[in-house]
């Protein structure tokens, strides 16, 4: 299958006069011309059957309530498994009855669910990928800094014609940060947030670049020097990884003000050389989610809990949309916005 996959590719390259499909000037009826990190195309108005070879994306069709074309059983349940277990049930419901598309993806099991929309970001859909996607659907790539989760859905919500829906879910998310910043006030740029990754046998410092350090980033807090790098670095150097490896010698470099601790802390915090780190003995360490490890909205949102808990010592008055269910809650009336396509699986209320 490996072999036929890449004879494919070549084959659509050979045949293509240009690595980019249908000039956008010469779009149909109910397409628009798109223009995006590799070309301009032709893409649905309002496209009603995406596949989406992005986790953050998919995650961005369901809350927005749409029904994803494909999806990819491997790599979400892994995702949810560490970042989300309290919503993996909801998404192995939808999953049910779409096309599992494999990783690598099966292009032909692709193919057979018709979409009308393919989007993804430029480190799988290369110039390479690009041409046989764009045989299949419209296929639309993403570029962003690494750890820009806000520039990726918003690029992706232009590109689905949800503009609307992505404001109103990121203005949530302004106003909770709002809120947190006159919380703080005016000491807010001299805390110090650091955030590590712990695995059996190996601790990671999240970088500038990662997800998490955007999210500090925009709430005004600062991150320990020795955690602060150039995105130049993090490209060139660590692949786009947001992350430094260290040893157990070098956890001097995990000190901050406080510390956001997540992935395995039973691997470290017995440490006699963590526990000699300043927060540590001021109980400035706190155990996290994987959340923080992770992109999309569901995450952030949870990562903003983290912050009013853990550093501002009390809880939003502005709700986590996410805090109860996959879809998000509206703030006026109190109700999760629970898509058609998804009554039939979704719990009902019990009667008393």
């Amino acid at each position: 299958m490996k072999h036929k996959f890449f004879l494919l590719i070549m084959i659509v390259i050979s045949l293509s006069t240009s690595v980019y499909p249908q000039e956008a000037a010469a779009c149909e009826n109910g397409f628009r011309p798109y223009e995006h990190a590799l070309g301009e195309t032709c893409i649905p108005e309002n496209p009603q059957q995406v596949a989406s070879l992005d986790i953050t994306i998919y995650e961005l069709l369901l809350i927005t309530g749409s029904r994803p074309a494909v999806h990819t059983e491997i790599l979400i349940n892994a995702f949810y498994e560490r970042a989300h277990p309290e919503l993996l049930e909801e998404i192995q419901n939808i999953n049910a009855d779409i096309p599992d598309i494999g990783f690598p993806p099966n292009f032909e099991v692709l193919a057979e669910a018709q979409p009308d929309l393919i989007i993804g970001v430029d480190d799988f859909i290369t110039e390479e990928v690009y041409p046989l996607l764009s045989q299949i659907a419209p296929t639309v790539v993403i570029s962003v800094d690494p750890g820009d989760w806000r520039a990726r859905v918003e690029l992706a919500g232009d590109a689905l014609n949800i503009t609307e829906q992505v404001d109103e879910l990121l203005a949530t998310y302004d106003a909770r940060v709002a809120e947190f910043q006159e919380l703080i006030g005016d000491d807010l740029a001299t805390i110090e947030i650091s955030l590590i990754r712990v695995f059996p046998g190996q601790i990671g410092i999240m970088l500038t670049g990662s997800i998490a350090d955007q999210v500090i980033r925009e709430v005004g807090l600062s991150r320990p020097e020795a955690q602060v790098r150039d995105l130049d670095f993090v490209v060139t150097e660590l692949g786009g990884r947001a992350e430094l490896t260290i040893s157990r010698e070098d956890l001097g470099l995990a000190n901050g003000d406080i510390i956001f601790i997540f992935g395995a802390p039973d691997e470290l915090i017995d440490d006699p050389l963590w526990q000699r780190l300043e927060a540590v003995q001021n109980n400035q360490s706190y155990p996290v989610g994987y959340y923080w490890y992770v992109d999309g909205l569901i995450s952030v949102h949870d990562m903003l809990d983290d912050l009013f808990q853990h550093v501002a010592g009390t809880k939003s008055t502005v709700p986590n949309p996410f805090e109860d269910s996959l879809f998000p809650t509206d703030l006026e009336t109190e109700e999760s916005h629970i898509p058609s396509w998804a009554q039939l699986w979704w719990p009902q209320p019990s009667i008393q």
